[in-house]
This record gives C-alpha cells, structure tokens and sequence, in this order.
C-alpha cells in the first residue's frame, strides 16, 4: 500500500503545488477564473484516497488466491490511468480559454 501511496503522491505533488501557485495569481483568476485549479486539487486529493480504500479492501476483503503481484500491478495501472485521464479531462477548459483569448 505505502509505496503504490508514495508513487502517487509524488506524481501529485507537482501538478498541486501549482494550482496553488494558480490560486494566488490575481490575473490568472481575473482572465481564467478559479473552477479548473480547485478541480485539478480536487481530482489530486481524491485519486490517492480512492487507492487506498481500494487496496485497503482488496487485501482485507479479497481472496487469497486474488491477492498476486499482478493484481496489485492491475490496482496501480488503473489508478495511475484514471490520474492520467483526470489531468486530461481537466486541461480541456484551459486549452479552450487559451484558443478563444
């Protein structure tokens, strides 16, 4: 559980730390709002909490002959894809307010 954790962890880090970055710029907010950096803290929050409670069930209530290295590799895959996809949904607003300035 603590290094699939800390791989996501780490691969958040970056992406939140600049939305934090984001929220304190006043001409930022005035030109592009706030909705898209509190998604992206939002969906960065969110993702690590989802893959905890999912391993945290799969190894409390999973069966024996489930729990392999190639299902905790299936886990990890399918919560680094769904972070992947969310930092795409969600720079799609911030790809069309800089197509239409």
């Amino acid at each position: 559980i603590y290094v699939g954790l800390f791989v996501i962890l780490m691969l958040v880090l970056i992406p939140v730390w600049n939305t934090f970055v984001l929220l304190e710029d006043p001409s930022y907010i005035y030109f592009a709002g706030k909705v898209v950096p509190r998604g992206f803290i939002s969906m960065c929050v969110s993702i690590p909490i989802l893959y905890v409670c999912a391993v945290s069930l799969l190894f409390k209530r999973g069966d024996p002959k489930v729990l392999t290295e190639q299902s905790m590799l299936y886990m990890g895959i399918v919560f680094l894809s769904a972070l992947g996809a969310g930092f795409m949904i969600l720079s799609l607003p911030l790809a069309w307010s800089s197509n239409n300035a």
